[in-house]
């Protein structure tokens, strides 16, 4: 169920009384540029209107209270009594928010409310904006000094221990996204470019299969470890020690690969790198066609050579490719599920996922639904006096 603003507000005040702050945390889309993350190599992710609300008051004495307003969850601590034993993900990502940023003891406590409108195991990670606006929050209030960089590095590793051995994409992304624009992120360098996206009278729409995978249950970490084996074959072929997908010139450098599944997996990479370099220079210049085909190529490398598609997903993108208005699309996030990112015209959009919804939800009785994304900024807090 997708909450508000104004709502999570509400059911703070009925709780807890009158909040002092607001933090929010965006979600993430992502243009193109899918598993490439972990390999060090290139991004075009955004953040989105889409997020996590968090009110927040500071507490008279130490203890912290807070209630998950999705689930109706609400738990009470100290820090000094943590235990990471829960069995429940929100206050896993909690927990190891405080033993990030290292702390152990405060001299006061908070009280928080969060909910949101993203939607659970879509790929447009809602357990990222969770990490992220927690630690924004408690880097703020306890004045730890971690600057946005050591954010992300300590977001990445709070959700290492979830079990889930993503990149630094969709942190990045959410403590960094800016209105407008798409972030070109060399994972290597951790740095980025800014990529204006205009897209009218196109715009980015998702299109939830809501069929949900847990990744940390998916074969999501073998994939990074075939990516990882198949890097080290090729560097020791070549004899390049430092060698990384994105600086592999064409599938040459797959001679040395004996085992087929490692050759899709590395091919996967290679080109996807190179995709995600081609798609900025065609949103510069406004070629939605083209824009649109390296999506489409995009889904079919990720099904067929990373495998990390799935029927629904397939379904999807295979039927949208006859409708007028609907210039690309494919799978987005960690696969095995969630949603396909669309480009299509505004004035068509509801009309294509009409058709699609009928025919998905004849062939697999399930209602998908129907997003509009937009680059959005990052994660941001307000402070009531």
């Amino acid at each position: 169920m997708a909450f508000s603003k104004s709502q999570v507000f509400d059911v703070f005040r009925e709780k807890y009384g009158v909040p002092d702050m607001y933090v929010f945390a965006p979600g993430r889309a992502n243009i193109i540029g899918e598993h490439t993350d972990y390999t060090l190599g290139y991004v075009l992710p955004f953040a989105t209107q889409q997020g996590v609300h968090f009110w927040v008051k500071k507490t008279e004495t130490r203890e912290f209270e807070v209630f998950a307003l999705d689930t109706r969850e609400e738990i009470r601590f100290l820090v000094s009594d943590i235990k990471d034993d829960s069995q429940k993900l929100w206050q896993t990502y909690l927990h190891h928010s405080f033993q990030q940023l290292g702390l152990k003891d405060v001299s006061f406590g908070l009280s928080v409310v969060f909910g949101g409108d993203l939607p659970i195991g879509a790929g447009m990670s809602s357990s990222s904006a969770l990490t992220c606006g927690f630690l924004f929050l408690l880097n703020h209030v306890y004045s730890c000094g971690f600057d946005v960089n050591e954010l992300v590095r300590l977001a990445v590793k709070a959700e290492h221990g979830s079990g889930v051995l993503g990149g630094m994409m969709d942190q990045y992304t959410i403590l960094s996204g800016k209105k407008d624009y798409a972030l070109l992120l060399d994972c290597e360098s951790a740095s980025h470019e800014y990529i204006p996206v205009h897209t009218d009278p196109y715009a980015f729409y998702l299109i939830n299969t809501n069929v949900k995978h847990q990744l940390v249950d998916s074969p999501y970490n073998t994939r990074r470890k075939q990516s990882e084996e198949a890097l080290q074959i090729i560097r020791q072929t070549k004899g390049e020690p430092e060698l990384l997908y994105k600086n592999i010139e064409n599938d040459a450098f797959l001679d040395g690969l004996e085992d087929p599944v490692l050759i899709k997996r590395a091919r996967h990479i290679i080109f996807e790198n190179k995709r995600t370099l081609q798609m900025t220079q065609f949103l510069k210049n406004k070629n939605f066609a083209a824009c649109g085909q390296l999506l489409i190529q995009s889904h079919e490398s990720l099904s067929k050579d990373y495998e990390v598609s799935c029927e629904e997903l397939d379904f999807l993108v295979s039927l949208a490719s006859g409708q007028d208005g609907w210039s690309g699309g494919r799978m987005m996030g960690g696969g095995f599920g969630g949603c396909t990112i669309n480009l299509m015209k505004t004035n068509q959009a509801e009309k294509i996922f009409e058709i699609l919804s009928e025919a998905y939800f004849k062939k697999f009785g399930i209602a998908p639904d129907l997003l509009k994304v937009e680059p959005s900024d990052g994660v941001f807090l307000s402070i009531f006096v």
